[in-house]
């Protein structure tokens, strides 16, 4: 049966500048002209025999038909592409990749790739690290894992991960070395080990009315990777948090100094809406808010 239909490019191009409301966005998703955009929706229009789009100075308003057209051809459309992604990886392992904060990763994450891995069926785990959150959301990432405030992405999703609160700790052979500590002025007096910026052992030294704290020494690594590998081997003390010190923690080679805590960072999940229609990237999604959840309890 043959289909009397538009060109399938001008739905496709009114489709973007539908859900952008703006021609110069979606002639950057699809990666041709404003120009081009603009002449496929007229197009689109004149074959209608109806107007799609009512154009206000320099703004865009859906009309009745471009609003009923607009939805329809994004559901279809996510239709379309679930059913695509299931026929062309029935013979293939799925791949996922993940763009995370170094330390995260390492400390974190590592170690739970490989059960996530066999939850998800098998799929391919890639794990790539940004030390900054990235002004545009990664091309190539199905998610993205970072602290600090997320940024209003377009078509990403963020959802709340871990937040982590953390306290002195250091190597027992530190403690040993100095013996015990009757103070947060005594704290005050190791070597300090910060990560990225002096804020955790500013915040924790003022919260414990350390008046010395706004002119803090010690040493600062880029990544809290490196802070935590420091503190192991009994260079100073780091504001230790259990989920990226967990395995230092549990084995000893960290050890608490002060029950006092503070509130250290606050990391986030963020995924592609497009990523989002594949079943395993919802299913990681849900795995990853579990694991999280059981640690925040």
């Amino acid at each position: 049966m043959r289909h009397h239909l538009p060109s399938l490019n001008a739905l496709r191009v009114f489709e973007a500048a539908a859900r952008h409301m703006n021609m110069s966005n979606a002639a950057d998703e699809l990666g041709i002209s404003q120009s081009a955009v603009s002449q496929q929706v007229r197009r689109l229009e004149e074959w209608m025999g109806t107007d799609l789009f009512r154009r206000e100075k320099s703004r865009l308003h859906l009309t009745q038909a471009g609003s009923d057209l607009g939805a329809l051809l994004k559901r279809q459309l996510n239709e379309l592409s679930e059913t695509i992604n299931v026929l062309s990886q029935t013979n293939v392992p799925d791949k996922l990749v993940l763009r995370v904060e170094p330390a995260f990763g390492a400390k974190w994450l590592r170690r739970r790739l490989q059960p996530l891995s066999v939850h998800l069926g098998g799929v391919h785990m890639e794990m790539r690290t940004d030390h900054l959150i990235p002004a545009k959301f990664p091309e190539e990432a199905d998610a993205l894992i970072h602290y600090g405030e997320a940024p209003d992405w377009a078509n990403v999703t963020v959802f709340p991960l871990l937040e982590l609160h953390g306290f002195p700790a250091c190597s027992p052979s530190l403690v040993q070395k100095h013996g015990p500590l009757a103070s947060a002025e005594d704290i005050a007096s190791y070597h300090l080990l910060h990560g990225e910026d002096r804020t955790n052992w500013r915040d924790w030294l003022n919260a414990a009315g350390v008046v010395s704290a706004s002119h803090l020494g010690g040493t600062l690594y880029d990544d809290f990777g490196l802070t935590i590998e420091a503190a192991v081997d009994g260079e100073g003390a780091l504001i230790a948090d259990p989920v990226l010190c967990e395995r230092e923690l549990a084995n000893g080679m960290l050890v608490p100094l002060s029950s006092r805590k503070v509130f250290c960072a606050r990391f986030f999940l963020a995924i592609k809406d497009t990523s989002m229609q594949r079943a395993v990237v919802r299913k990681m999604r849900d795995w990853l808010l579990a694991e999280s959840d059981a640690m925040n309890r």
